[in-house]
């Protein structure tokens, strides 16, 4: 598990690490590793493929930290890396697809799941019919409107961190946010019905 860092803390390490402090950027590396993976792991497949983007991505970050201005948070800036290197990674392997996630819904909003929920049989099926649609629709998204909608809803990140993790402004980042909802809410629509339905029928 990554060791949790507030920004005094952060901005501590990454001076002692453009200093040359191995051990600070070990710390930073520590702190951010998990989170980096799972960034990596929304474009590509393949776990071992994750991995390599995490070491490529913390390689160039320590490679090329005296350039980091401290204009955002380190983590913002090295997000922006590993986005980078998955997004060419994702691009050479052309059966790549984004791997699977559970989501809810709830007031016609796309969320990330927060906990697993027991299921019935019926209802498993009708929410395993909407996960497959929705990783679908997902990938016909644009690659500027999938980015932010993944930054968003399964990493929770705010505007201005996408926004800095992007290089874009935070309006462009609420614009993109606002068409991917909409887009995938249009694709879904269908499935949204049957799983309102199946809520409504229990209550009933």
């Amino acid at each position: 598990m990554a060791d949790a860092i507030d920004k005094e803390r952060e901005s501590e390490l990454v001076r002692k690490a453009r200093s040359g402090d191995r051990d600070a950027f070990g710390a930073l590396f520590a702190a951010y590793r998990d989170k980096v993976a799972s960034i990596a792991c929304r474009y590509v497949r393949d776990p071992e493929a994750a991995l390599d983007i995490v070491q490529e991505a913390f390689l160039k970050a320590f490679k090329n930290i005296a350039e980091f201005k401290g204009d955002s948070l380190f983590y913002t800036w090295l997000t922006r890396i590993a986005i980078n290197l998955a997004i060419d990674a994702t691009r050479k392997r052309r059966d790549s697809r984004v791997i699977p996630f559970d989501n809810y819904v709830e007031g016609g909003e796309i969320r990330p799941m927060k906990a697993p929920t027991e299921r019935n049989p019926g209802d498993a099926a009708v929410a395993g019919e909407f996960e497959a649609a929705l990783k679908d629709a997902i990938e016909k998204l644009g690659e500027h409107h999938r980015k932010v909608f993944l930054l968003h809803a399964v990493e929770d990140m705010a505007y201005k961190d996408i926004a800095a993790a992007l290089g874009i402004s935070i309006g462009t980042v609420m614009s993109r946010l606002h068409y991917a909802r909409k887009y995938l809410r249009e694709m879904l629509k269908s499935h949204l019905d049957a799983m309102c339905e199946t809520r409504n029928g229990k209550q009933s």
